[in-house]
């Protein structure tokens, strides 16, 4: 009976991992293909809901790669979300005077 318990929780824990460790690549790329779009005057709202990212998350996911020890490669995605949604928040209470172009860019 232990067996099949820690089978599952082998399991769960490997699903983890990957889910982890794909998450902030996939992330980061739809943030990118928003921005990308929307210099194009292109409005892609799945992209934004699918890929949307609270900080709350952004800050679990963070620590869960400090737990689970992932190299600075895989952080470099979560600071790159990080950067685009403080952006995107000074943006759009306080606006920035630059292009879209400059944003991506930035």
């Amino acid at each position: 009976m232990s067996s099949v318990k820690a089978g599952v929780s082998r399991g769960s824990h490997k699903l983890l991992l990957i889910i982890l460790k794909f998450i902030p690549m996939v992330t980061a790329l739809c943030y990118l293909a928003n921005t990308v779009f929307s210099a194009f005057g292109i409005y892609a709202g799945v992209i934004s809901h699918i890929s949307g990212m609270s900080l709350l998350t952004w800050l679990f996911i963070l620590i869960a790669t400090y737990v689970f020890r992932f190299c600075n490669y895989h952080r470099m995605f979560l600071y790159y979300i990080l950067t685009s949604d403080i952006i995107n928040i000074v943006d759009y209470y306080i606006g920035i005077p630059i292009s879209t172009f400059n944003i991506i860019v930035l």
